[in-house]
């Protein structure tokens, strides 16, 4: 039931955004067919249901500047009827109907087995399920952060979620994860079977070998490839975005083919990136480089036009986050407005450092041997570095030995994407270098490696690799769910599994047993013993501005 159930899931999703494109040509008068539609020289499709979850984002985050988002649920039922109907006024007309059933049917119902046997994460039991059932409960609400600091975190993702409630069943948490983790694995078989793109084929091939060699090395493997994560965390579908932007920006910069659509598209994907988590925000640097390629060909102003949509998405996200904590980017300090009285910009500051400190940010080359001892000893980061160099050996080797340059790219374009990626690796452990922080980064630094290496060396031998690698692929696809996932499916196969609640298991570490259950007359709590968490508490006040709420803190307690 479970496995039935996501593949809907996504079905719907890429129904709705498939609709969407259906009532832009009716409205406009276009002549295009909808299923032939391309981006990048790749088929639009492709990337439907996540194209779905950015507008429902978005959507999201501003009628809850208006509703409580629980009194939305029929407008949402009757808005995704309505799209989906108009699918019917476009013919299905798919030129690759075999990769369409491995992309919406094969790998969904793999993934999906990822499901049984998963609980929460801390950090939903922490903040993120409480965020998500405030803002169901509530419309937007002024210095909410003030009851919590973590809250100001809410990103996206969170508003999302929040749409996906089943219940007390958060199993499409899950599957909220589970579309960007089969976006990734549909980009690396459309590259590597159905596509003539030598560029984008090597990268996949590299990424599917890095995936396999995860599943090997010191401690068993894990090499930074993507994970399934427990419910409601956001780095793997950041992760997936941010490779993607990367590589396609170096699909068109490599080539030095250009194009207004491919710019749109990758400032698209690049701001629901930066909407999830702001780290991001890098991803900026080669819309930059981007933009001034194609201004010599299309108008400054036709650009802008076009770029309408997600100006506007990107303003209200600031808005929100404003509303929130004060700040138009939380929790970077100096963009916090001290004018606004909800705003508490010491405690933005104090976080953000302690965040950094907690995750070893490399903050000064002062005693550099020490930190490094106490990062590289904590938790599973010897491993996971260890495997990293060594799949990194490996795969270059691979490249030296199987391919080679057939297209040149000029010493002044390596040198950038080189340093690009420098000024990746000293952001990672300048923030915070965490392993679930680095997805994006690390596929990305495997991208790079066929940067200069378009073509097979020996011709002979490249059906038989092409072979080898779909087979490569699928054991990746099959080794993503965990073996104790595998064995709760058959235990259960017809159900609708219901992740485990971890709540009181969490409620116990030794960072939440000390928490006590803080009310106040309008707070919406979910879990109440982690839904207030501020010593000076006591000192907060509330104010009711037309219906909103406003919680500050009281200088004279």
């Amino acid at each position: 039931m479970t496995l039935i159930t996501y593949i809907s899931f996504s079905f719907i999703l890429f129904m709705f955004f498939r609709g969407l494109i259906v009532i832009y040509k009716l409205y406009n008068k276009k002549n295009f067919v909808v299923d032939e539609l391309k981006i990048f020289n790749i088929p639009l499709y492709i990337f439907y249901q996540v194209l779905a979850l950015f507008i429902i984002g978005n959507l999201t985050i501003f009628l809850n500047f208006f509703f409580p988002l629980k009194n939305l649920q029929a407008f949402y039922f009757a808005l995704v009827i309505v799209i989906v109907f108009f699918n019917s006024f476009e013919k299905f007309n798919f030129k690759d109907p075999y990769f369409l059933f491995i992309s919406l049917i094969i790998v969904p119902a793999i993934l999906s087995v990822s499901s049984y046997g998963l609980k929460l994460h801390f950090d939903a039991i922490d903040y993120h399920l409480n965020f998500q059932y405030w803002i169901r409960e509530s419309k937007a609400v002024f210095g909410l952060s003030n009851l919590y600091i973590g809250y100001g975190w809410s990103t996206i993702y969170d508003y999302i979620l929040s749409n996906f409630w089943l219940a007390d069943n958060f199993i499409f948490l899950h599957f909220v994860n589970l579309i960007f983790f089969s976006l990734f694995y549909s980009f690396l078989i459309y590259n590597l079977i159905f596509s003539e793109n030598q560029f984008l084929k090597i990268i996949s091939m590299n990424l599917t070998i890095f995936g396999l060699l995860d599943n090997f090395g010191i401690g068993g493997g894990a090499n930074g490839f993507l994970n399934i994560q427990m419910i409601s965390k956001p780095d793997l579908s950041t992760g997936v975005l941010f490779f993607i932007c990367f590589v396609l920006f170096l699909n068109d910069y490599v080539k030095d083919e250009y194009k207004i659509s491919n710019f749109i598209f990758l400032s698209a994907l690049s701001l629901f990136a930066f909407q999830i988590k702001i780290v991001s925000a890098s991803l900026v640097v080669l819309l930059i480089i981007y933009l001034y390629k194609i201004l010599p060909i299309y108008k400054l102003s036709l650009v802008i036009r076009k770029l309408g949509l997600l100006f506007l998405f990107f303003l209200i996200y600031l808005i929100k986050n404003i509303i929130i904590s004060g700040c138009i980017i939380f929790p970077v300090s100096f963009t916090c407005f001290e004018t606004f009285y909800w705003t508490d910009k010491f405690t933005v500051s104090s976080f953000s450092s302690g965040v950094s400190n907690g995750n070893f940010a490399l903050t000064s080359f002062q005693d550099i041997n020490i930190w490094f001892n106490s990062w590289i000893n904590h938790a599973y980061n010897f491993q996971v570095f260890t495997n990293f160099l060594l799949s990194f050996s490996i795969i270059l080797l691979f490249n030296r030995v199987f391919f080679v340059q057939r297209s040149s790219i000029s010493r002044n374009k390596a040198t950038f994407v080189y340093t690009y990626c420098l000024f990746l690796i000293a952001a990672f452990f300048v923030t915070g270098p965490t392993v679930r922080y680095g997805y994006g980064l690390f596929i990305a630094i495997i991208g790079v490696i066929s940067l200069k290496r378009f073509d097979y060396k020996y011709k002979n031998l490249s059906k038989k690799l092409e072979s080898f690698y779909v087979i490569f692929i699928l054991i990746s696809v099959l080794l993503t769910p965990r073996i104790y996932s595998y064995q709760e499916f058959i235990k259960s196969p017809f159900e609708l599994y219901e992740p485990i609640d971890s709540t009181q298991e969490y409620l116990q570490s030794d960072s939440l047993k000390n928490e006590v259950d803080i009310q106040f007359k309008n707070s919406k709590c979910f879990i109440a013993v982690t839904c207030i968490k501020n010593k000076d508490y006591q000192k907060i006040k509330e104010n009711i501005i037309n219906s909103y709420s406003v919680y500050y803190f009281d200088e004279k307690k």
